[in-house]
C-alpha cells in the first residue's frame, strides 16, 4: 500500500478499490470446497459482467459446441475454476482505474483487445504446446493492467511514455523505469497484492517481462512473456504508438537462457501455429472489446 501511495501520489482513500462482487470471488479462490451455486450466485449480482462472461464463453477461444446462454452452462462446459478466474480477471481489469478517466475510448478497446489476444496466446501456450495445463487465460487479460493504473492516476508521464515510444521505439519497461522509477509490470502486481489475489497471479504479472526473476512462479511469468512478445511480434500492440518489436531487445541472453532452460524452443513452426490459429479467430475478439 505504501509503495502504491507514493509511486501514484494518491491518498489510501483514493486507491482502486474492488466491487463486493470481486472480493467474493477472491474469498472463493481461497475456498476449496465452494459450490457452483454459490459462484453463479456472486457472478449474477453483476449483469454487465455476466454478459461479458457469456460473450467470452461463447468465443471460439473456448471451442464450445453448443451456446452458452446461462451460467450455469459455463461453468458445465469451462469448469468451476475457469469461470472463477476469468469474472474475477474481467473485474480487476475495469476497476484499476479506480473510477478515474484514463484512457480515451480507442486506446482502451486497443488495450483490452491486445489483453484477449495474449490470454488466447497464454492458454494456448500452455495447454496445447507446453504440456503444462489450462488455467492461463485470465493471467493474459489482465497482465497489463499497470497500464491501466498509470494513466489513471499519472496520466501526463503516461502521455510522455507513449510520446517517447513513439520517437524511439523503445520497450515500455525502459522508458517508465527512467521516467517513473518502475514499470507497469510491478505497479500492476503492487495493486494485485494489494487486493489480496492470489500470488501466483501477482507474481506472474509482476515478472512477465523478466520471468526468470519470478522464483517458483517462473512458468506462468514465462508463459505471460512468450504471449505477449508473440502478440507484438504479430502486429497485436496494446497501443498504437509501439513500433515493431526489436527482438533484440526482448530476447536478450537472459531470456533466451531462461527459454532454453524451460525446454521451450522458440521457433518460425511454433510462431506459425500460433498465426495461423490466430488468424481463424480475430474476427471474434472485436465483440468482446
Amino acid at each position: 500500500m505504501d509503495f502504491l501511495t507514493r509511486t501514484l501520489g494518491a491518498p489510501v482513500n483514493d486507491l482502486p478499490t474492488l466491487p463486493e462482487v470481486a472480493t467474493e470471488l477472491i474469498r472463493l479462490v481461497n475456498d476449496k470446497d465452494y459450490s457452483v451455486d454459490t459462484l453463479i450466485r456472486i457472478i449474477a449480482k453483476d449483469p454487465p459482467l455476466t454478459a461479458r462472461l457469456l460473450r467470452l464463453a461463447n468465443s471460439p477461444v473456448f471451442s464450445v459446441e453448443q451456446e452458452v446462454t446461462t451460467l450455469s452452462r459455463a461453468v458445465l462446459l469451462l469448469g468451476i475454476n475457469e469461470v472463477r478466474d476469468l469474472a474475477l480477471s474481467l473485474t480487476v481489469f475495469v476497476s484499476a482505474a479506480g473510477g478515474k478517466g484514463g484512457l480515451r475510448h480507442e486506446n482502451r478497446r486497443r488495450l483490452w483487445k491486445h489483453s484477449l489476444i495474449v490470454g488466447l496466446l497464454a492458454e494456448t501456450l500452455a495447454a496445447e504446446e507446453f504440456g503444462i495445463g489450462p488455467g492461463y487465460y485470465s493471467y493474459g487479460l489482465i497482465h497489463d493492467i499497470g497500464k491501466v493504473l498509470i494513466d489513471a492516476y499519472l496520466p501526463d508521464e503516461f502521455s510522455l511514455i507513449l510520446d517517447e515510444m513513439s520517437k524511439t521505439g523503445r520497450p515500455w519497461p525502459e522508458i517508465e523505469k527512467v521516467r517513473l522509477g518502475f514499470d507497469h509490470a510491478v505497479i500492476g502486481q503492487a495493486l494485485l497484492d494489494h487486493w489480496g489475489l492470489p500470488e501466483s497471479l501477482s507474481q506472474a504479472v509482476g515478472w512477465h517481462h523478466q520471468p526468470w526473476m519470478a522464483g517458483e512462479y517462473q512458468r506462468p511469468a514465462g508463459v505471460l512473456f512468450l504471449a505477449n512478445l508473440f502478440a507484438k511480434m504479430l502486429g497485436y500492440h496494446s497501443f498504437e504508438h509501439e513500433y515493431e518489436i526489436e527482438l533484440r531487445r526482448i530476447l536478450t541472453m537472459q531470456a533466451v537462457s531462461f527459454l532454453t532452460h524451460q525446454g521451450w524452443v522458440f521457433e518460425g513452426k511454433l510462431i506459425k501455429r500460433l498465426e495461423t490459429k490466430l488468424e481463424l479467430m480475430i474476427d471474434t475478439f472485436d465483440p468482446l472489446v
